[in-house]
């Protein structure tokens, strides 16, 4: 089978694709078929070895085969499985199982599996595991957003901010969505009131306030976005730049008593099945689109991942398999 592994921290010379055997499932294990991949920024992260992804691994990569978010085909069942079997459509988060989505095949424990909605794609299914429920778990569980609210994404032209769009029009929400002119059109298609030009406007300096922000790049300084936020706000910061984390740890709750201004994190819970089912029934009901920008082959990775790189993605990126 073939895979694309990295030895050493460094972008993108350090992939190569590379022949390995086809792994046989052990107890409680099921061999997956990848038939598609979806990628996130924090792929990049991993093989730049940008802070925090060294704080596990200093000097060499902790996983020589990246690659979260995946949807599959159950090929072979090991000892033991009982949930799955043979030819079951499967999608699943790979982040806290050692990642590996960027090979052919995989084995993995069926605990962590979960099963593909039927009106999806693989290639959509793919996109399903980490950005939709961050997008989810940040707006419906971090908050709670009432008709009217004025809700700032940052990013919102990307894998999460596509669906956070989406998620937080449904409930109610009156979204500005921050990004690059590019992907504008996009954003007023799923439904955003007004599109901030990043390059043009710096949205921290707007006499507009609003009730919620979710930051999902995390360029500016939190203080930035304290200026912005409504008394009683929340600020969700769910990725970014590592400064404006740091900030937001050492100095979110004293802002927060001082102003009465919320500094939230997303708490994310991965592989859900009831926020898997949420947003597969969001999708079948025709209520959510799921936006791809571009389905790349998998011999064509490297590729995608310099997209991804530059903030060109409009949604998300895909491979097949």
């Amino acid at each position: 089978m073939k895979s694309i592994v990295f030895r050493k921290y460094g972008f993108p010379e350090t992939l190569e694709f590379v022949e390995m055997k086809k792994p046989i499932p052990k107890k409680n294990e099921v061999l997956v078929k990848i038939k598609a991949v979806s990628l996130n920024a924090a792929d990049i992260d991993w093989i730049k070895g940008k802070f925090p992804t060294r704080l596990l691994s200093p000097f060499k990569p902790a996983f020589s085969v990246l690659g979260s978010d995946i949807a599959g085909v159950v090929e072979k069942t090991g000892p033991g499985v009982s949930i799955f079997e043979a030819g079951d459509e499967i999608i699943a988060d790979l982040s806290i199982n050692g990642f590996g989505g960027f090979s052919e095949y995989i084995c993995l424990n069926e605990n962590i599996l979960r099963r593909k909605h039927k009106l999806m794609t693989f290639e959509q299914a793919s996109t399903i595991p980490q950005a939709s429920l961050m997008a989810l778990q940040g707006l419906r569980d971090t908050v709670t957003i009432h008709d009217n609210d004025r809700v700032l994404i940052t990013g919102a032209g990307g894998g999460i901010g596509s669906f956070a769009v989406q998620i937080a029009k449904m409930q109610g929400a009156i979204v500005t969505a921050i990004d690059s002119k590019l992907k504008h059109n996009m954003l007023l298609k799923i439904g955003v009131d007004s599109v901030i030009d990043y390059k043009q406007t710096d949205f921290a300096k707007d006499i507009n306030k609003y009730d919620i922000i979710m930051d999902l790049v995390a360029k500016h300084s939190i203080f930035s976005y304290y200026k912005v936020l409504n008394r009683g706000g929340s600020y969700i910061y769910a990725g970014g730049k590592v400064s404006t984390l740091l900030q937001a740890a050492l100095f979110g709750k004293l802002i927060s008593k001082t102003t009465k201004k919320n500094m939230k994190f997303v708490v994310w819970k991965t592989n859900n099945e009831k926020d898997m089912d949420d947003i597969g029934h969001l999708f079948e009901q025709g209520k959510l689109d799921i936006l791809i920008g571009r389905v790349y082959e998998f011999d064509d990775t490297l590729v995608a991942l310099k997209q991804i790189e530059g903030g060109l993605a409009k949604g998300k990126v895909v491979i097949r398999m």
